[in-house]
């Protein structure tokens, strides 16, 4: 518990000391996150190592593009009032196929607890989230983006998505803008992959977190 606690705060309380809004959805869902992190422990066979494991731990930090095999959050060109794909496993790195679901492999674990936009304008109306194949309804992120300087629409309820869940996110914009949508929580993974710096070195084959599901 005191090594959860002390990552918790230096991963998520004291890195957004600026933004206390994004400080107080993290404390909102803390007991998620440690319920995420207990998982991660169950499916690693490992402890919780913070930011810096050792080789018989597994990192807590942010969920950042490199885990979900993306080399950044940026969207180009998005088509007003089409559905367009998110995360799936049609993603460059990935070469699968488009619209197509990703799989968690025993090397990965993430807690969601909301949706944000790095951009300036963002365009985004809605998002559509499916684990499982199941679609879970639709989440409204207009008014979050748009009207709000956070520019993020808090889950009521974490989503925890380890081994062998599948996923697959898409979006909905109401503008053709470029847009920058990602995933706001915590991110579970064995030291040895988080080592890498490039999402394209970790061999996704091998980290099997992220595959083509038919």
């Amino acid at each position: 518990m005191g090594r959860f606690n002390r990552a918790f705060n230096r991963q998520f309380v004291l890195q957004n000391w600026d933004k206390p809004g994004v400080v107080d959805i993290y404390r909102r869902h803390k007991r998620e996150i440690q319920l995420a992190a207990e998982i991660a422990a169950q499916i690693f066979d490992q402890k919780l190592g913070g930011e810096f494991p050792q080789s018989n731990q597994f990192q807590m930090t942010n969920i950042d593009s490199f885990h979900l095999a993306m080399d950044d959050w940026d969207i180009a060109t998005m088509t007003a009032g089409a559905m367009a794909n998110w995360i799936h496993s049609g993603l460059t790195i990935l070469a699968g196929t488009a619209g197509n679901a990703i799989q968690f492999g025993e090397s990965l674990a993430l807690c969601v607890i909301g949706i944000g936009s790095l951009a300036q304008s963002p365009g985004i109306n809605g998002v559509e989230l499916t684990i499982d194949a199941k679609k879970k309804t639709r989440v409204n992120t207009a008014q979050a983006f748009r009207a709000s300087q956070m520019k993020i629409k808090e889950l009521d309820t974490a989503i925890i998505l380890r081994s062998p869940q599948t996923f697959l996110a898409k979006i909905f914009p109401g503008a053709s803008v470029a847009d920058s949508p990602y995933l706001l929580g915590a991110a579970f993974i064995k030291e040895n992959y988080a080592r890498e710096g490039d999402p394209a070195t970790t061999t996704l084959k091998d980290l099997r977190a992220l595959w083509d599901v038919t």
